[in-house]
């Protein structure tokens, strides 16, 4: 019979072998391919992410070697880690919020770890694959501020992990309700003109003014199609990164459910707990 001390052991073990994967910037077959792949571990490190391994394993997407920026953040949320950017000079950055994740305007991404009152910062250079000291005065970029929303930070997924997963998108949900409203004000351009050829063109028979108009229609209707071509990306990626998110997220809580809710219920009970969230994804 196994103790509760033995038991702990190989966890441990995994742990210790995690941290010094860590340590070097590697774990597992994941090897870093583009400069936001490479800062991944380097700022779990730097934000003393204490959790599983295979929680990192798990959140990784399925090239993860060439992670872009909404897949680091999908990781560091899935991790339990909410994010926001800010454009800003990375000397006047405050020290409380590091360390971050930082892009410089024109230059791979970096780990910013401290920053000292001269204007140089302790960073880990993607480029470079290692730490060093670097002069930040006048640079500038993108810097993201990464938060843990949990005590616990081995905890896989926060309590409102739903809400969580829709903030991801809020400003994509903005970018396709402007849109759109821009397209119902397009949508009037026809029956304007229709309207403007019989009151102005035909009662007045000139020509210029129905040339002007034309062109003026004609402008409308192709910024309408390609707004609507735009709305479309925009829709079809966010349902497809929700589709996919929210798949794994109900997978893995049905996965952690008591064993109560899963050995006393049968295969097609189980099966009809993941289609009641088919409404949900249809919509």
């Amino acid at each position: 019979m196994l103790t509760s001390s033995g038991a702990s052991k190989p966890n441990q073990r995994a742990i210790e072998q995690y941290e010094q994967q860590l340590a070097q910037n590697a774990l597992g077959g994941f090897s870093a391919a583009s400069d936001l792949a490479a800062c991944l571990l380097p700022l779990l490190k730097s934000l003393g992410w204490k959790g599983d391994p295979r929680h990192v394993a798990e959140s990784l997407p399925h090239f993860a070697n060439d992670l872009d920026l909404t897949g680091i953040r999908n990781v560091l949320a899935t991790l339990n880690y909410s994010s926001r950017p800010e454009k800003l000079s990375l000397e006047t950055i405050d020290h409380r919020l590091l360390p971050c994740l930082f892009l410089p305007d024109g230059q791979p991404a970096m780990v910013v770890k401290a920053v000292d009152d001269e204007g140089h910062a302790e960073v880990f250079d993607s480029s470079e694959g290692a730490s060093r000291s670097l002069d930040v005065r006048g640079l500038k970029g993108t810097a993201y501020f990464f938060t843990n929303q949990s005590a616990d930070g081995s905890a896989p997924r926060p309590a409102n992990w739903f809400k969580s997963v829709l903030e991801r998108f809020r400003p994509l949900y903005w970018q396709a309700f402007f849109v759109t409203l821009i397209l119902n004000v397009f949508s009037l351009s026809t029956p304007l003109f229709v309207m403007a050829v019989y009151d102005k063109v035909i009662g007045a028979s000139s020509h210029s003014m129905l040339a002007a108009l034309s062109i003026g229609v004609t402008v409308a209707l192709v910024a309408d199609a390609v707004l609507r071509e735009v709305r479309a990306r925009v829709l079809a990626f966010v349902g497809a990164r929700l589709d996919n998110i929210m798949g794994n997220n109900i997978f893995q809580h049905i996965l952690a459910l008591p064993p109560g809710f899963t050995e006393r219920a049968t295969i097609g009970a189980q099966v009809a707990r993941i289609k009641d969230f088919e409404s949900v994804r249809e919509f």
